[in-house]
């Protein structure tokens, strides 16, 4: 995918594919279901009407771009 090779090469951020995919594939009051490698969408699932989701601001500080994750996903593709 085209937006992950562009921060993985020119911001340095060796992310995966979930958050592009979702924004690309994404729909309003739907779950996407998906495999990030390979980089596939299964389906898209229908939230029932009854169920809510709410986020929670931790206020910590979350980065892509350090070597623990780069690690972490090197080791992942490595096996």
């Amino acid at each position: 995918i085209l937006c992950q090779k562009v921060e993985n090469l020119v911001v340095g951020a060796p992310c995966g594919v979930m958050d592009q995919m979702t924004v690309a594939a994404g729909q309003e009051g739907k779950l996407l279901a998906l495999l990030c490698r390979p980089a596939e969408i299964k389906c898209q699932v229908t939230i029932p009407h009854h169920v809510r989701f709410w986020g929670v601001d931790s206020g910590l500080r979350h980065s892509v771009g350090g070597s623990d994750y780069a690690s972490v996903r090197t080791g992942a593709f490595m096996g």
